[in-house]
């Protein structure tokens, strides 16, 4: 597997050496985030700029904290875009990149 795509130093500062906390955060992590990447996508196909909107406002605090650096600016972008309504194509392109890139991330996570 290529290099991690995450950073868990936050979450390790937070837990203090609670490993039981660093593994919940994580699997909270892996359950949540494809949901939110659903919701994501299905508003692009469905033209719903409200619910793009929204799931990458919930999934912007999940990303900062797993420490997910290639995304911290492209969830932002995302929900931006979907605020502004204006420019489909880059935000489908930036959609695609958080797609792919948590699918990547998920992967190396559940390997821990």
């Amino acid at each position: 597997m290529s290099d991690k795509l995450y950073n868990l130093e936050q979450i390790n500062l937070m837990a203090e050496g609670d490993n039981e906390f660093v593994k919940s955060m994580v699997n909270m992590f892996i359950e949540i985030a494809p949901d939110l990447i659903v919701k994501i996508k299905n508003g692009l196909v469905s033209g719903n700029y409200d619910e793009i909107k929204a799931s990458a406002h919930k999934l912007k605090p999940s990303i900062d904290m797993m420490g997910i650096a290639t995304l911290k600016n492209e969830i932002r972008e995302i929900e931006k875009l979907a605020i502004e309504r204006t420019d489909q194509y880059t935000l489908n392109n930036k959609i695609k990149h958080l797609d792919d890139t948590l699918t990547q991330v998920i992967a190396q996570l559940k390997l821990l």
